[in-house]
Parts: C-alpha cells; structure tokens; sequence
C-alpha cells in the first residue's frame, strides 16, 4: 500500500509511481501510475497462476500443493526502510502471502556509521549471489534517467541489474532511448520502456 507508506512512513513528501521514471519528468508517460493498492485484485492474480489455500492456513501453496513462503531483504539499519519493509511484509501478509524479514527488524543500540556499513556490505553480497526474493532499495535518477544499469539483460554479468531481468524487447527499447537524436523521439522512446515495463510489472 504505497499511499501509506507515503502518508505514515515520508508524512506525505512523495509520489506514487509505477515506472522508474522521475514524477516531474517530461519522459513521463500518461500511463505511468496505473496499478492501485487493491487486495481482492491481489488475490484474483494469485489465484489465476494456480495458487490456493488448500490447508486453510490463511496462507496461500503453489499449484503443486507448497507452501508459498518468500523472504524481504533490505538494509533496515536506514531507518526509513526499515518502516517500509514492515508495512511490506504485512501487506503481503494480508493477502496470503507468507514473508520471512531477512534484515534485522530492530535499529541496535549502538548504531554507529560503521555499523550501518557493515550492514550494506553484507546486502550487497546478497545482491551478488542472488540470494533474495524481494529486495527493498532505493535509486537515485535523474530527470532523463538512463535505465541500462538495472534493466539491460547486458548488466546482469556487472551485477546491477541484480534482479537478473531479461527482455530482448526491453534492451531494444533501452537502446532506442539511449541513441535517441531529438526529443521527439526520446519521448517515444521512453513511452515504450514505460509500456514493457507496466506489462512487466509482477
């Protein structure tokens, strides 16, 4: 629910967007903020992959009969991810989805720089290995962000597309962005990675 956490996490200094693309941007298409917060919508998607809650747990198994459990990551010694990643986890709670806090859920009493270092080593060893199933940052773009680094399946060996995102549609799309001689057509450009991108969307 990311009204939410705008409203009880950053006290409403933020906007609700769908695409990595700067809200005041002038790449940023009409499209670009389409999927609300809606748990019986939630539920119909699950459910449609062949997800049920055969035990009556409250929790939902795979088509197979398994149990559905995935595990959060983030580096919660940043304070303000640290309350994301709680409302995150009860989120996906609420609708049947079991999560394990793989970050530790209390700021320590000695937080100290290095400390807090320690700790974004230890996620981007994580990152690394590919030892997550959601993971919690933040990127800083600019107003034209160039969107290769995390989405190219080329920056996958470099490790910044650490989520290891695939699409021979995206890459040509970056591509396109990137080489883009006017601004017509770098506007056109963007609308397409915006589009794959919303399709994309889990």
């Amino acid at each position: 629910n990311r009204q939410e956490i705008i409203e009880n996490v950053y006290l409403g200094h933020a906007t609700q967007i769908d695409v990595p693309i700067h809200p005041n941007s002038w790449l940023l298409s009409d499209e670009a903020n389409i999927y609300g917060y809606n748990t019986d919508m939630a539920r119909k998607e699950l459910e449609n992959m062949g997800w049920n809650d055969i035990d009556g747990d409250g929790y939902y198994e795979d088509e197979e009969g398994n149990e559905v459990v995935l595990s959060l990551t983030t580096n919660s010694f940043n304070n303000l991810r640290l309350k994301v990643a709680e409302i995150i986890v009860d989120n996906l709670k609420d609708i049947g989805i079991q999560v394990i806090k793989d970050y530790e859920s209390k700021l320590p009493d000695n937080l100290s720089e290095e400390v807090t270092e320690n700790q974004w080593i230890e996620l981007n060893e994580k990152l690394k290995e590919g030892k997550f199933d959601i993971v919690l940052l933040g990127w800083n773009l600019s107003p034209v962000p160039e969107l290769s680094f995390a989405f190219h399946s080329s920056q996958i060996k470099s490790n910044t597309n650490f989520i290891r995102y695939s699409n021979e549609k995206m890459d040509k799309a970056l591509l396109d962005a990137y080489t883009a001689l006017n601004l017509e057509n770098k506007f056109k450009a963007y609308k397409n990675v915006q589009e794959i991108f919303l399709e994309e969307l889990p």
